[in-house]
């Protein structure tokens, strides 16, 4: 009963005037009253909202491939929270990239550079700006 009913409504329909004056359809059929500028207004809203999900999409696409999809690890094969600062800011320069704020990581690494490090520091830290770069 239901699918006859809706094959009716179809066929009744005259799309040439539901297209010239969509406010009048929505009153006689519906018993909405809203102007067409208004009809405009919320299609245009839909469009937008519709337009920014696919936006979104395709930069998370983008970024999950330029992060390589693999996070960095640490050096240390211990688990153990150092007393060295240099190794915590290793560690939270590592943990910055992980969560995807690469420049905050990057800034880091180049603070540590200016501190006198050990050669093994040296080469972590360069090793970790060559991945990040």
């Amino acid at each position: 009963m239901l699918i006859e009913t809706f094959e009716e409504f179809i066929n009744r329909l005259d799309f040439n005037s539901i297209i010239q004056n969509p406010s009048k359809f929505l009153l006689d059929e519906f018993n909405i009253q809203l102007s067409n500028i208004q009809l405009a207004v919320i299609m245009g809203i839909v469009i937008l909202f519709f337009a920014e999900l696919i936006i979104r999409k395709i930069n998370k696409k983008k970024q999950l491939t330029k992060e390589n999809a693999q996070p960095l690890k640490k050096f240390e094969k211990s688990n153990e929270i150092s007393s060295d600062v240099i190794r915590q800011k290793t560690d939270l320069a590592i943990a910055y990239f992980n969560m995807g704020k690469k420049s905050k990581s990057i800034s880091i690494l180049k603070k540590l550079e200016k501190y006198q490090l050990t050669k093994k520091q040296l080469i972590q830290i360069r090793k970790l700006k060559e991945r990040l770069s």
